[in-house]
């Protein structure tokens, strides 16, 4: 058994279009966490898992994986670069050792880094700067660091940290970069030291928490310290299973090692920031607050009686994503779901949609059917992710009946070849499969 001197955490942010999911990829494949890199054209990256994001070819959550460089493990998040999702975004640097900020090498694109920067800054977090797809670039590396520093509260050091130049989509400069995260990342024990003096004492810590479909609700922690085991006591509650996290895919995992970052089930009430040790919970003294939200979606049951489950719902949905909130207008009474623009609601609602059509109304995989939203709305206290899932499921259930689905089933054509004291009893067989038998045939001997 092969044991690692730490288990780092690098956080890969920047704006959108930036190129930080291809950088999430290269890291992976260079170190060997990946044997396949996917590609932007087919969407089939680990950081493009998600089917929201393959459908709009942008990050809509933050993505784990694991690797290993020079017998160091390593946790990889790629963080969603809009504005819109920029929450989990936060969340997940504030547990994070170090973080790649992933610029543009257009000098007038650099104003795009600067809020990464600034939140960086301010909460002392470890970072450097990957200068990306500088083979196309149209300035030369010190107009583009004088631009970059004119956002940038620190002193960039070109070729030392905090600024790297390469080209993730043909891994170079990273294997540089790879050995710069290395030699400046601090340990996990030096990243607690800092993170104690505005967090409680604990083992872990919640960083972001999600409803899976065969796991249920799953809460991302950072271990801090000791080492978690599946049936402990955590929060106060038992824990229901411990998870390796790799993109989209959730493995079992025995233990959790100081540093690691893991996948806790059946962990009730906890929400990113909060502190776990095994008595209780503890909420972090300085979180990251949602942002005021900007964009409503008004949202209707087609049954009087479903607005419970619908406010169900959706507050498991803003469990999930602290940016989302829902509530009654207090001049229209409207239900409304509010979050941070277009795409953030719209993809709340259409995971939704999507969880609906897994199962529809007769208990089998729904296809060949499109959904349109005609309408929606959102409340500052009450919405959520979870809850616009839930108005999104309540909605499919309704529909779905009126559109006289229909059962397909597999048709296969076979041959059954038995003794011809058997045909009786094979035909039998077959019927009460809704077998159609086509025919007989007698074989030579």
């Amino acid at each position: 058994m092969i044991l690692y001197r730490r288990d780092c955490v690098a956080a890969i942010v920047g704006p959108y279009t930036g190129g930080k999911t291809s950088l999430f990829e290269s890291l992976l494949f260079v170190s060997g966490g990946i044997t396949r890199k996917g590609a932007a054209a087919d969407r089939s990256r680990l950081g493009d898992a998600q089917p929201e994001a393959k459908s709009r070819e942008m990050s809509v959550e933050a993505v784990a994986a694991m690797t290993t460089f020079l017998d160091e493990t390593w946790t990889l998040l790629d963080c969603p670069g809009s504005v819109e999702f920029l929450q989990d975004t936060r969340h997940a640097l504030m547990v994070a050792d170090i973080a790649v900020v992933v610029c543009d090498p257009d000098p007038a694109r650099a104003v795009m880094v600067a809020p990464f920067l600034k939140f960086l800054d301010d909460h002392d977090i470890p970072h450097l700067v990957f200068v990306n797809r500088m083979e196309h670039a149209k300035a030369n590396l010190g107009e583009i660091l004088e631009s970059l520093q004119a956002v940038s509260e620190r002193t960039l050091v070109m070729r030392q940290l905090p600024i790297v130049e390469g080209e993730a989509e043909r891994d170079h400069g990273v294997n540089r970069l790879w050995k710069a995260l290395r030699h400046d990342a601090p340990t996990p024990q030096v990243t607690w030291d800092r993170r104690k003096a505005v967090t409680p004492e604990g083992l872990a810590q919640v960083f972001k928490t999600q409803h899976a479909a065969h796991t249920g609700r799953l809460s991302w922690v950072r271990v801090w310290q000791g080492q978690l085991t599946d049936g402990m006591t955590l929060g106060g509650q038992k824990v229901g299973g411990l998870y390796a996290l790799q993109s989209a895919k959730v493995a079992r995992a025995a233990t959790g090692a100081t540093g690691a970052v893991v996948a806790v089930a059946r962990l009730e009430d906890t929400h990113p920031g909060d502190v776990l040790s095994e008595a209780g919970i503890s909420p972090a003294e300085i979180w990251p607050q949602p942002p005021q939200a900007l964009f409503a979606l008004k949202l209707a049951t087609v049954k009087v009686g479903d607005d419970v489950k619908l406010s169900t719902a959706l507050a498991k949905l803003t469990a999930d994503d602290v940016s989302l909130s829902f509530g009654h207008d207090p001049d229209t009474g409207e239900l409304l779901l509010w979050g941070m623009g277009e795409v953030h609601l719209m993809v709340a609602v259409e995971s939704g949609v999507r969880e609906s059509l897994a199962k529809g109304p007769l208990g089998f995989p729904v296809v060949d059917v499109g959904v349109t939203l005609t309408d929606g709305s959102y409340h500052t206290v009450d919405s959520s992710e979870q809850a616009f899932k839930t108005a999104a499921g309540i909605g499919m259930r309704a529909a779905l009946p009126k559109c006289d689905p229909i059962l397909l089933e597999p048709i296969w054509s076979v041959s059954v070849a038995v003794p011809s004291e058997w045909t009786s009893k094979a035909q039998r067989a077959l019927s009460q499969r809704r077998a159609q038998i086509l025919g007989y045939d007698k074989r030579p001997g």
